[in-house]
């Protein structure tokens, strides 16, 4: 029994669209996209074909020649020596072909090196020009009746290329992030998996598409009014996974970064977090010299034992710094800079030992200026308990 889909007449149709000696085909880029795109990931998937525009001639780069673009004993590219073969077939009126994003990033293609042989060979890779100069080379296709399912979730709207990574670019254009997925997937998977008054917990938030799933039901469903909390340790949560959020909030379509229709936004909240990491911690502990002696004397194993009992007591969290718990600051590490930031105190104890603020004092002054006594004079002063 085959594990496989039966394409309708329509569906083969609209799949492969293009005719070719009286076959249904469609062409396929050869230049990998999506996940394990870089040469890096498979360097031996990195070479130049040679296009003769004049003649149509298509070849790739002979064997000799490509067995010296990466050198296995370094691990490493011979860029220099790769300019050389390209500048010797330009000569000879050959465009050089590489597997190149829009932006000239180093990507790989899907197929090895002798597959592409024979690839040129038997005629199912061919190049064509593209948009803005160059040229890129592609796989004929040929229609089949069965597909092989990648997926249970099987249809366009779960294509993780079209509604992940497009869908992602167009709200935050240039993103570092790759291959996120569709948000439909997750849309679906969020539909059946809760109810609609549910949390829905993401350890491993990525992108932000569960929180972009969970705004867009909330506002498309009337039942639902489901909650989101995210968890994430990557580089990436200001530069993507925050403003995508932000974004999803204030609008459901984005073309180049801008919103395409300002009423399809929702009120909402939402509130983020960041947590002391580890290192940051080391970095907040100073030692008292007076007690340093005995570190010399027992060693490391003394150190472990008891930096944070006696040399370093009181440095990590200082009790006074209680008497202004909104000032209190800690040293952080940000771009291997440390610097310091304000840490609430009041919130992070209420997390970690249920401490409740029952009052507050808030004290405003108005036109006031400090005497030489350093009181303040010539002002109104309100006293706000909450």
């Amino acid at each position: 029994m085959k594990n496989c889909f039966t394409l309708s007449d329509e569906e083969i149709a609209k799949k492969f669209s293009k005719v070719k000696d009286g076959e249904s085909i469609r062409e396929l880029p050869l230049k990998r996209t999506g996940s394990g795109k870089y040469r890096e990931d498979r360097p031996y998937m990195y070479f130049p074909f040679f296009y003769n525009k004049d003649s149509g001639e298509l070849i790739v780069i002979p064997e000799d020649k490509y067995r010296r673009i990466f050198d296995k004993d370094t691990l490493s590219f011979n860029d220099d020596y790769l300019d050389s073969v390209i500048k010797e077939y330009l000569e000879r009126g050959y465009e050089a072909v590489l597997p190149l994003s829009s932006k000239g990033e180093k990507f790989r293609w899907r197929w090895g090196y002798n597959s592409c042989v024979r690839g040129v060979e038997n005629g199912s890779l061919f190049c064509k020009p593209v948009k803005g100069g160059g040229y890129a080379i592609y796989q004929y296709d040929l229609a089949e009746s069965e597909v092989t399912p990648k997926s249970l979730w099987f249809g366009e709207k779960y294509d993780a290329s079209s509604k992940g990574t497009n869908l992602l670019e167009a709200i935050l254009p240039n993103n570092p992030f790759d291959f996120p997925k569709s948000l439909y997937t997750v849309e679906d998977n969020i539909i059946i998996g809760s109810n609609p008054d549910d949390f829905v917990v993401d350890f491993f938030a990525g992108s932000g598409t569960t929180a972009h799933a969970v705004i867009e039901l909330n506002k498309t469903i009337e039942e639902s009014n489901r909650r989101y909390i995210l968890i994430e340790m990557g580089n990436y949560f200001d530069s993507v996974t925050l403003p995508r959020v932000k974004k999803a909030v204030y609008s459901s379509d984005w073309k180049s970064g801008k919103p395409q229709s300002r009423n399809t936004g929702a009120s909402h909240m939402f509130k983020y977090m960041k947590l002391e990491s580890y290192e940051d911690a080391l970095s907040n502990i100073t030692l008292d010299e007076q007690k340093h002696t005995l570190i010399s004397m027992f060693g490391e194993e003394y150190l472990i034992n008891y930096m944070l009992d006696i040399e370093s007591e009181g440095s990590l969290l200082d009790i006074d710094a209680f008497t202004s718990p909104f000032d209190y600051k800690l040293k952080v590490t940000e771009n291997n800079e440390t610097k310091k930031r304000n840490v609430d105190l009041i919130e992070t104890f209420n997390y970690l030992i249920g401490l409740t603020v029952n009052t507050a004092s808030t004290t405003v002054y108005f036109n006031a200026e400090k005497d030489d006594n350093g009181e303040y004079e010539g002002a109104v002063r309100l006293v706000k308990d909450r």
